[in-house]
């Protein structure tokens, strides 16, 4: 998914501090970047903190994501306070071990995080920099946890970067499926960076529409955020195979027939998929039966690499009609 460039990384070059307590024995250390081929740059620093003699279950994980959605903003050689929440820069700091609850990343959107990001030197092939960021969690009132409990204190991460690479893509889509076209997809500001995801039928492909997503780049959005985005109508043809194909690594798929977006109403039933990898994308293939006109099919898609989480697409089940439609509030109008 990334191109690791620039130097071999070394442990120098990434320090991390876990509620005042520097991670001494950090291994696996990566440094990677790239590009959606447009303004945006995403930066993700990773290490594994392995303690000599330490069973594997008393390893952690860490990784660091910054996302800039237009590289000619950033003024060169200039720190950012990332405290006052820049529009253009987007951070997550997410820290995983082996026996622990459900963890999310902790982002600079709701106030977590502060320090500085310097870009040194940019071109279109590489990037040097340097960044000293501190994140903190914020107690979830309703629950009386964070977003990391195993944040209890501070995560500052303080990384170095010279000469790394830019990849020219950080998900490269492929052009065919056995032959089929992919259409480019060309997602809206609120979506941009989910994975394009294709529905495979009858010899075509059919792109699918973000309806919710929560990346580890800090990027997300809800429902109603989306609500009005145009979405495709697929005449699910009985009998005959229904894939889903994506060029992310996919770790878990949950596939659902809706009857209204972004509910899943009392009808809503789970389908069946069976994976696999092909030609450098996954592919998913989805139980024949059971599909209505009218209906919407509803994929969670959550992905692991580099740029990891989980996006909602959904496609409207139709028939004759391909017309393109509306989420909810267009449908109330009888837009098209």
């Amino acid at each position: 998914m990334f191109a690791a460039g620039g130097c071999q990384p070394q442990e120098k070059d990434l320090r991390i501090t876990l509620d005042d307590r520097p991670m001494p024995a950090l291994v696996s250390v990566t440094r990677e970047s790239c590009t959606n081929g447009g303004a945006d740059l995403f930066l993700v620093f990773s290490a594994v903190n392995a303690p000599q003699g330490e069973p594997v279950d008393a390893e952690t994980d860490f990784r660091l994501s910054i996302q800039f959605d237009d590289v000619s903003k950033i003024p060169l050689g200039q720190p950012m306070d990332v405290a006052n929440n820049p529009p253009n820069l987007h951070l997550s700091a997410l820290v995983t071990a082996f026996h622990a609850p459900p963890l999310e990343p902790l982002t600079s959107f709701n106030g977590s995080a502060s320090g500085v990001i310097t870009i040194s030197a940019l071109s279109s092939e590489q990037v040097d920099g340097s960044a000293v960021l501190t994140f903190v969690d914020r107690q979830d009132e309703s629950t009386q946890w964070g977003q990391n409990r195993l944040v209890q204190k501070a995560l500052v991460f303080d990384v170095t970067f010279t000469d790394l690479a830019i990849n020219p893509s950080c998900i490269p889509a492929p052009d065919t499926y056995q032959g089929i076209p992919l259409p480019t997809t060309e997602p809206d500001e609120k979506s941009a960076g989910t994975p394009p995801v294709w529905l495979i039928l009858q010899g075509q492909a059919i792109p699918g529409t973000p309806l919710a997503f929560s990346l580890s780049t800090g990027k997300s959005g809800e429902h109603g955020e989306l609500e009005g985005a145009k979405l495709e109508t697929a005449a699910f043809p009985a009998g005959q195979p229904v894939s889903i194909v994506t060029p992310a690594s996919v770790t878990v798929i949950q596939a659902r027939l809706v009857d209204e977006v972004p509910l899943f109403g009392p009808t809503a039933r789970g389908l069946k998929a069976e994976g696999k990898s092909e030609g450098g994308v996954s592919v998913f293939t989805l139980e024949q039966s059971g599909y209505s006109q009218g209906q919407f099919l509803r994929v969670r898609l959550e992905f692991g690499g580099l740029v990891s989480g989980y996006a909602d697409y959904v496609w409207r089940g139709g028939w004759a009609d391909t017309r393109r439609r509306c989420i909810r509030r267009c449908d109330r109008r009888g837009g098209d």
